[in-house]
């Protein structure tokens, strides 16, 4: 962990830009916490680094109630720690952590193939198609958080056909604990694309209410993207 001292990295213009996360509930403090994870997804604030809260205040133009629940709402989900008495700092990642936290999105998110599928409408279908497409074109056209922001698009409306929204709250925020920066999709070009050639037959999958193979394809998916100790393993084997 970077030393409580160090100071916060420099707000720059690309912040402006960051896709902002949906968190609901609206308020000044929902605000803020969106746009804190913006910048820890954009690396302006790295992971291990102190949040002091008046370096916050002064970076969003905002108050220090604000910037609490904010911190608050962020550490509920994980993506940054708590240490009373000393403050909040984004947290730090290791292999094991990285493994724990995939192992238990393959399980949530194949519990999900079964609503997704059965409530798949043509409508529906073409537009994760379209999706899908958006995310290969971000590949030539954007850089890594236009990238993680097309990624997230599909994903999001994939589970917006499950009627489990327990399960689907569990999954994003488990997708949301993990900053784009330790992600380990983003390691290697080959990734990005086999990733993008996923969507499509996640896609053709669930076209076809093939339920064995998008079980299998999710699980993969999850597991292929988020271990390095997969980096060699081709997510498709055994499909």
């Amino acid at each position: 962990m970077n030393d409580p001292n160090e100071k916060l990295a420099p707000q720059r213009s690309r912040s402006i830009d960051t896709p902002r996360p949906t968190t609901k509930g609206g308020g000044k403090s929902d605000e803020i916490a969106n746009r804190v994870e913006a910048d820890i997804n954009a690396g302006l604030l790295v992971t291990g680094s102190w949040l002091k809260q008046i370096h916050l205040e002064k970076r969003y133009g905002c108050s220090r109630i604000d910037v609490r629940q904010a911190l608050e709402s962020l550490a509920a989900r994980r993506l940054v720690r708590h240490i009373p008495n000393r403050g909040y700092y984004v947290s730090e990642f290791n292999e094991r952590r990285l493994r724990d936290v995939a192992e238990v999105r393959v399980i949530l998110e194949v519990a999900a193939v079964d609503d997704i599928i059965d409530r798949a409408t043509a409508a529906s279908i073409y537009a994760l198609g379209d999706l899908a497409e958006a995310f290969s074109m971000s590949l030539t056209t954007g850089d890594r958080i236009d990238q993680n922001r097309a990624n997230q698009a599909f994903h999001e409306t994939m589970l917006e056909l499950c009627t489990n929204r327990e399960l689907v709250k569990s999954i994003m925020d488990l997708r949301r604990s993990v900053p784009v920066p330790v992600q380990k999709i983003w390691t290697s070009e080959t990734r990005v694309r086999n990733a993008a050639h996923d969507h499509h037959l996640m896609v053709k999958a669930i076209e076809r209410r093939d339920r064995p193979f998008l079980r299998r394809l999710v699980a993969n998916h999850v597991a292929y993207y988020e271990q390095s100790e997969w980096s060699d393993r081709d997510p498709r084997a055994g499909l």
